[in-house]
């Protein structure tokens, strides 16, 4: 029996509904199904191949970071293996299709004088992210999604719901990271957002996440900065805390690494 024809895009809202609103990532996975719409629209679930997908990730190359394209092409892969398993489709066409390979042991940091002058360039709510970014060694999904709840001036506690390892994780703000939060508008209802984004009203987060990335890629060129990411901050802000006379032990900590491992790339 033939099945039914499923057009892409019809079937990618319907993976983001009930395979993507539990993951931390469920922001990062629409702004991909997003591109993907648009890459194929019109067509149908069945008319995309493995050549097409393997195009996609070529042009990809070109445009993004290896570590990048290969969450994109995870993407890609968890839709069409749920398009078989729902039995929209019969082949996966994504099965054979690799992941860029990703150099995970990347150390990029900032001399101070080179942090001081890429901070000068950055808009105001950039500075307030970037600086929240290098004081708690906060990941940039984290930052984003972390509500006023998740706050207790009192306690001096922030919480990262959901963290990158799967559970909630506590730190100790300091004083810089307690007077960035001072100066910040005290919000109406403590559920919303500590840090909002131009562009991200409503349900538009990828708008947000692309002026977001192209002002962070402008103020890197106004202050001569190459080859430097907002994930590098990471990179920055324990190379500070090691500078500073930390052992190993104290920057696993700080970054929220399960093992001292991890951190040694860093």
């Amino acid at each position: 029996k033939p099945l039914e024809p499923v057009a892409f895009s019809d079937f990618a809202d319907d993976f983001l509904k009930t395979d993507c609103q539990d993951k931390g990532s469920k922001d990062r996975d629409k702004g991909i199904l997003d591109l993907l719409k648009e890459q194929w629209k019109g067509l149908n679930l069945s008319d995309v191949t493995p050549k097409m997908i393997e195009d996609y990730k070529v042009k990809r190359m070109v445009l993004r970071a290896p570590a990048t394209v290969s969450k994109e092409v995870q993407v890609i892969k968890r839709l069409f293996r749920r398009a078989v398993e729902w039995r929209k489709l019969r082949e996966n066409p994504a099965s054979a299709v690799k992941k860029p390979r990703v150099d995970n042991t990347r150390v990029r940091f900032l001399e101070p004088e080179e942090w001081k002058r890429l901070h000068k360039q950055l808009p105001d709510y950039l500075q307030a992210i970037a600086t929240f970014a290098h004081f708690t060694g906060a990941r940039r999904g984290e930052i984003l999604s972390l509500a006023w709840t998740d706050v207790d001036m009192k306690r001096r506690r922030i919480t990262f719901r959901e963290a990158k390892t799967g559970r909630n994780q506590v730190i100790v703000m300091n004083e810089t990271t307690r007077r960035l939060l001072d100066t910040l508008p005290s919000p109406i209802d403590r559920s919303q957002r500590v840090f909002t984004l131009p562009n991200a009203e409503g349900n538009k987060p990828t708008a947000g996440l692309m002026r977001l990335r192209r002002d962070w890629e402008a103020a890197c060129l106004a202050a001569k900065i190459k080859d430097f990411h907002f994930h590098d901050l990471r990179h920055h802000a324990a190379t500070d805390l090691l500078t500073m006379g930390a052992g190993l032990n104290d920057a696993r900590d700080f970054l929220r690494h399960k093992s001292a491992t991890m951190t040694l790339r860093y």
